[in-house]
């Protein structure tokens, strides 16, 4: 869904000047806005990255519960749990939000 904003905002940029072919938006949807052969998407000349860190990465750095905290998102996902919210506890701290299975696995997960 995301995707197809984006690519509905770089549309109407384009409508209003042709010449816009620079897209700024977080890291995550230029990356997977310029998978151009999935989404059919037509290129843009650059992005400008905000914030281009890893969630995943820089949570295995940090956060020494992490393997735990992803297997048990994994788990509650697998038991058909994953719209409900993980226990404090097991929410890394710089998150700082209450987080379902569903979203923490989908940020941290690889792949």
């Amino acid at each position: 869904m995301a995707i197809q904003l984006v690519a509905r905002y770089i549309d109407h940029l384009r409508l209003d000047s042709p010449a816009h072919r620079v897209f700024t938006s977080p890291s995550q949807d230029c990356m997977e806005y310029a998978d151009y052969a999935k989404h059919n998407n037509e290129p843009v000349d650059a992005f400008i990255l905000q914030g281009p860190v890893s969630d995943r990465e820089a949570l295995e750095e940090v956060y020494p519960e992490f393997q735990e905290t992803l297997d048990l998102a994994t788990q509650w996902n697998a038991e058909g749990r994953a719209n409900d919210c993980l226990p404090s506890d097991k929410v890394p701290p710089m998150l700082a939000a209450p987080m379902s299975a569903y979203r923490l696995h989908s940020l941290c997960a690889k792949g």
